[in-house]
């Protein structure tokens, strides 16, 4: 059978838990507050078994004001709302707040239970009935009956039962094929068993022996045991109510709302892009930025709305929001979720996750909007190809897709491998995909920022990896940006010495002055034996920075070796002093500073900078004061 979930709603005291009780035989209601005060708190559970051979969990929810967060974490998940309505009192606010809350869900049965019906006079009754048939009949909910029922006597409880197993019998199985996904809606620990998590699995399988991942967290745990209703099952599936006992991660390391998951099927995000259904009954709008509470499965996270082509959302209206929260949360295509006012407290508005995991917009951007609008209708190849191209240099596996398009990671898969194949997207080694305009765009922005360092720094070679790294967006990884690099270097465009990249040339190409000047420099350091002169000396062969941009061009070449912030060798110099070294240790055994200076005429000042260089580059080996070659040298 398949396994469903039924969720209480309505107005406190009007009868939830005492109803429950009766349909189950088990009170709800566990905590000592609870059973002080009268009115339920947290949520609560019991198993329904219904003539059919239907296994059902109830979900009994609380009906005070103050306790809506805690109904809004219990309902996310529920095949059918049993809304509840108290004969002797009639529709309440929390009935009508309850009912929009479902509606805004996505739920579309239920059915309605008038409590109490043997406190009341049946024209009293039927009055009510009119009522609740009135509020009914312009909801989006299929009412399958209003039963009156009474806790106390069992009055109109078979009708109730059967109307309820008929409600179950069509429910769709759940998705059991893709990655776990469980709300958690409560956190306890209990003895030999650690930390315990329970909610109503979404969708997946729940086992024994699984490593999951607690998100937004990101903590890891293994699953010790799986129940349901109190049996210990090997596995659970979607649609029912769980508790699973997890090994490896502290109760305190985990609270209510947050999501177990298989790790890596889900990214969290403080962003989400997605279409607003605006309450009729709210009597303003709902204005750019205003702070809200955003509520997804069992978590209410604080956030502002920012509202797109526009500065507000009318009552009644649908429109494109960006959501911007203070934490991260965990969604994917297609989650509905509702929105409370920050104060005071009430529901305002609710809608679906079009992009769980967006970039930042410009709020009247009216390109967004034509994106949001393709997104939220089109086909699901046309999907994959925005997501893709909307966000620049931005690649994707299968798996980090899936969430943003709400469909199996194969199904996606199989799309992206078939684009690759046809040339719009290329492969990158970890496995994900860029879209093949973002690696020609990459390439038209190397051309054009090298050749423009070029024209305006004409004596260096090439730019700093860092520099045009600069020139992308952050949320280009730093592979897009390698892959960039080889692809340009494979077709001779683009060339490479150390962390500079240069574009078109190999070589820097030289006045006649700077020819000149050059050979002036090289002149100048070749003739002063190894006391070279200074930079700052070199540098004030030219006017300008001249001499100072050719010292650099000649160090990148190789021609001039910076041993020091303010000195440097010619190559023949460096090959020369190693020499000397080489042939005195094979001599002599090894060298000091001093033997140094008389072979090469120089003082410390230029000889232990020399020393320590050929130290570096592995022809000696500094042994207490003396240097040896090492080992290999010849």
């Amino acid at each position: 059978m398949t396994p469903t979930c039924i969720g209480t709603a309505g107005h406190v005291d009007h009868g939830k838990t005492a109803l429950v009780k009766r349909l189950t035989g088990i009170d709800t209601d566990r905590l000592k507050e609870e059973k002080e005060r009268g009115i339920s708190i947290e949520l609560g559970f019991a198993p329904l078994h219904l003539k059919s051979g239907t296994e059902a969990a109830i979900i009994d929810v609380p009906g005070h004001e103050k306790f809506v967060h805690h109904m809004l974490s219990g309902v996310g998940g529920i095949d059918l709302v049993l809304l509840v309505i108290a004969a002797d009192e009639g529709i309440m606010p929390q009935t009508i707040e309850h009912l929009r809350i479902v509606e805004l869900l996505g739920i579309r049965t239920s059915v309605i239970a008038l409590t109490k019906c043997d406190l009341v006079e049946r024209d009293w009754l039927e009055m009510v009935r009119k009522d609740v048939e009135k509020l009914i009949s312009s909801s989006p909910l299929k009412c399958l009956g209003i039963v009156p029922v009474s806790s106390v006597t069992g009055q109109g409880v078979n009708d109730l039962l059967s109307l309820l197993d008929e409600g179950l019998r069509d429910v769709k199985e759940r998705d059991t094929s893709r990655p776990l996904r469980l709300p958690i809606d409560r956190v306890f620990t209990m003895e030999g068993f650690g930390a315990v998590v329970t909610g109503t699995l979404w969708r997946g399988k729940a086992k024994t022996g699984e490593t999951v991942e607690v998100l937004p967290s990101g903590k890891k745990a293994r699953i010790r045991s799986v129940e349901v209703q109190k049996h210990k099952l090997d596995e659970a599936r979607a649609g029912q109510r769980v508790a699973l006992a997890l090994h490896g991660i502290r109760k305190e390391e985990i609270e209510r709302g947050e999501w177990v998951v298989e790790p890596g099927s889900l990214f969290p995000s403080m962003m989400l892009d997605a279409k607003l259904d605006v309450l009729g009954e709210l009597r303003r709008p709902i204005k750019t930025r205003e702070r809200i509470r955003f509520h997804l499965g069992a978590r209410e996270s604080l956030g502002r709305v920012i509202v797109l082509g526009k500065d507000e959302a009318r009552p009644a209206e649908s429109c494109f929001v960006q959501l911007r929260l203070e934490e991260s949360v965990v969604a994917e295509r297609g989650d509905r979720f509702v929105i409370r006012a920050y104060s005071p407290v009430t529901t305002i508005a609710g809608g679906s996750v079009i992009d769980p995991n967006p970039v930042k917009h410009k709020p009247h951007d009216s390109a967004v909007l034509e994106l949001l609008e393709k997104e939220e209708s089109g086909t699901l190849e046309a999907r994959i190809e925005l997501a893709f191209t909307r966000t620049p240099y931005l690649s994707m596996s299968g798996k980090k897709l899936a969430p943003k398009v709400g469909l199996p990671e194969e199904d996606v898969k199989t799309i992206i491998e078939k684009k690759a194949h046809d040339g719009d997207l290329v492969f990158l080694p970890s496995g994900e995909y860029i879209s093949k305009k973002w690696v020609d765009e990459g390439e038209r922005v190397f051309r054009t920022a090298l050749s423009e360092y070029e024209r305006e720094f004409p004596l260096r070679w090439g730019m700093g990896k860092s520099e045009m790294r600069a020139e992308f967006p952050r949320q280009m990884s730093d592979e897009v940006f390698s892959l960039l690099v080889e692809k340009l270097s494979e077709k001779r465009l683009l060339f490479i010495r150390g962390e500079r990249l240069r574009f078109g040339s190999d070589e820097v190409e030289l006045s006649p002055g700077q020819m000149k000047l050059k050979d002036e420099l090289e002149k100048k350091i070749l003739s002063s034996g190894f006391s070279v002169p200074e930079l700052e000396e070199l540098e004030k062969l030219s006017s300008g920075d001249e001499a100072k941009e050719l010292i650099q061009l000649l160090v990148l070449e190789g021609s001039l070796v910076k041993v020091t912030s303010e000195m440097c060798f010619h190559k023949m110099q460096i090959e020369k002093a190693a020499k000397l070294v080489t042939d005195f240790i094979k001599a002599k055994g090894a060298l000091t500073i001093s033997d140094f200076k008389e072979l090469t005429g120089v003082s410390r000042k230029y000889g232990v900078p020399l020393l320590e260089y050929l130290d570096k580059i592995g022809i000696t080996v500094r042994d207490g004061d003396k240097r040896i070659l090492r080992k290999g040298v010849e």
